[in-house]
């Protein structure tokens, strides 16, 4: 959609995550931060093993730390439940990772802090996520809340973006479909509406004169 108003748009990748400040559909700001789901995954593996007992607790890696979180989300309605082999609760986990999350956070607030401040900016109330955000749905709200942003989800399937997909796959949750976000983004880009970091908003208004 074109964004009236100014918003953060935070994609959140396996080892790297982007920030971008888009104003009036434009992209004026952006910024990589060295953080992603690996980091979330390293936080869980050595929480893990720092707490349990690694006599008898069986090992966690990659591959296990993912389809923890996938299980137990999949009773998330009560979050003290305990995963049947590694003996871990939602809010267990979600402990483990809110460290390496923190400072996730931490580095969006110096982003939109410097485009606040330093640029005599607007305030920013909207953030919009994507990405691998689909890894761990608890850490979407947490952000919302720590930034004290309305927090929205790209869902690549809305009405304003599926009308011009044809045969568009039925995915039921949002955490499944903002994984096509990428793909469908690039599908519909157009310089005439989309942000475009390669053509950006001091080109596009080279070409309006």
């Amino acid at each position: 959609p074109l964004f009236e108003d100014t918003v953060a748009n935070l994609s959140i990748g396996h080892e790297r995550s982007q920030v971008e400040i888009i104003s009036h559909n434009n992209v004026v700001l952006v910024r990589a931060i060295k953080s992603g789901t690996k980091s979330l995954l390293d936080a869980l593996i050595e929480g893990y093993h720092h707490e349990m007992n690694s006599a008898v607790a069986p090992t966690l890696d990659y591959a296990q730390a993912q389809k923890l979180i996938k299980d137990l989300h999949a009773h998330a309605e009560n979050m003290t439940t305990n995963h049947p082999i590694y003996k871990l609760n939602l809010q267990q986990v979600f402990e483990f990772i809110r460290p390496a999350i923190d400072r996730l956070i931490s580095r969006i607030e110096m982003t939109i802090k410097h485009y606040s401040v330093n640029m005599g900016k607007e305030k920013i109330n909207r953030i919009l996520l994507s990405g691998e955000i689909d890894f761990f749905p608890m850490v979407a709200k947490y952000i919302g809340n720590q930034l004290d942003m309305v927090k929205e989800i790209i869902d690549p399937f809305h009405p304003e973006f599926s009308k011009h997909v044809k045969d568009s796959p039925s995915v039921e949750t949002i955490f499944d479909r903002v994984r096509y976000a990428t793909s469908i983004g690039l599908a519909l880009s157009n310089n005439n509406h989309t942000p475009n970091l390669l053509f950006t908003y001091k080109e596009k208004d080279q070409k309006e004169k």
